[in-house]
């Protein structure tokens, strides 16, 4: 018989998730997380090689075309929300791969 994990074991996983950048906590309280597949790290990576592979490297594209553009409707990051594209954007401008910048209202970024 599977019974239920305690929920100091459900910290546990959590902590480990984590540890591992899989998990945000977005309060205090510890009582509500961002659960992510990927880490923002590894969503940075993919995109890069797809902004390489594309011959998108120093010219700028927006987070619209990144997400939903024609070019990367067949990529695993296409529909990523924003708040995880931001993340792994900025973890490739920390990399000094990338720059976000803001024109005209919108957001983009420009690749290294």
């Amino acid at each position: 018989m599977i019974g239920k994990l305690p929920l100091d074991g459900v910290y546990r996983v959590l902590e480990e998730l984590k540890a591992r950048g899989n998990v945000e906590w977005t309060d205090k309280t510890k009582s509500r997380c961002l659960l992510m597949w990927r880490t923002p790290d590894e969503w940075g990576k993919l995109i890069y090689k797809w902004a390489s592979k594309n011959g998108f490297l120093n010219s700028v594209c927006t987070l619209f075309e990144i997400t939903h553009g024609d070019d990367s409707k067949s990529e695993e990051f296409s529909g990523l929300e924003d708040w995880l594209l931001k993340r792994s954007l900025d973890s490739l401008q920390r990399q000094h791969k990338a720059e976000m910048i803001s024109f005209d209202g919108n957001e983009g970024v420009k690749f290294f």
